[in-house]
């Protein structure tokens, strides 16, 4: 029996997967949304190719008395997921206490392993790195998850879902990927599909 860990490798990218299932969840972002199912919220334009996804936006729509929330033992940040509050509070260890991911080129550590391959798109040729451009301004990210935050701006949306929306974004590290990390014992010791899609 190998001790070697298997990896599945998307063919069309630099992804990896722990999981086969991850690597399924991740192939849909290299589809055009007429050749997957995708899944629209009934109160507002957004859609999603992921199932999982769509429950979560939903709570944007919800009266926020009545929505449960993690808290924080340690300081004010709440969470909509136990599995944020999880990851959040690895804000709240020494690096000492939690496995880091550093850079190799530059200085830079985190203690999720997520941001890692983020962060290497700095070192990377720009001409190689794939960008969400806004069509109605200038702005342009490497993560699709945030052009679709950005154009927001640009749209009459009512002020409650803005406000909801914003503190979704404003979560810093709590994202989805973060609670598949969580579930695969990969944070600590990983995630995901990859939220570009």
């Amino acid at each position: 029996m190998s001790s070697e860990i298997t990896t599945h490798q998307c063919p069309l990218c630099s992804y990896k997967a722990k999981h086969k299932s991850y690597l399924t969840g991740h192939m849909l972002i290299h589809k055009n949304e007429s050749e997957v199912t995708t899944y629209s919220c009934s109160v507002c334009s957004y859609k999603t190719k992921w199932k999982k996804d769509l429950p979560r936006h939903m709570l944007i729509h919800n009266d926020a008395s009545k929505v449960t929330t993690y808290d924080c033992s340690l300081c004010s940040y709440k969470a909509r997921h136990k599995c944020y509050l999880t990851g959040h509070m690895l804000i709240h260890k020494n690096d000492s206490e939690v496995t880091t991911y550093n850079c190799s080129v530059c200085s830079y550590k985190t203690k999720w392993k997520k941001d890692l391959p983020r962060h290497m798109l700095i070192h990377s040729d720009a001409s190689k790195v794939t960008t969400y451009d806004c069509s109605f301004c200038s702005y342009k990210t490497t993560r699709k998850g945030d052009l679709r935050s950005h154009t927001l701006i640009h749209k009459e949306v009512s002020e409650d879902v803005k406000s909801a929306q914003n503190q979704e974004k404003n979560m810093g590290h709590h994202e989805p990927e973060v609670c598949l990390a969580i579930k695969s014992e990969e944070l600590g010791s990983e995630e995901e599909k990859d939220e570009s899609g």
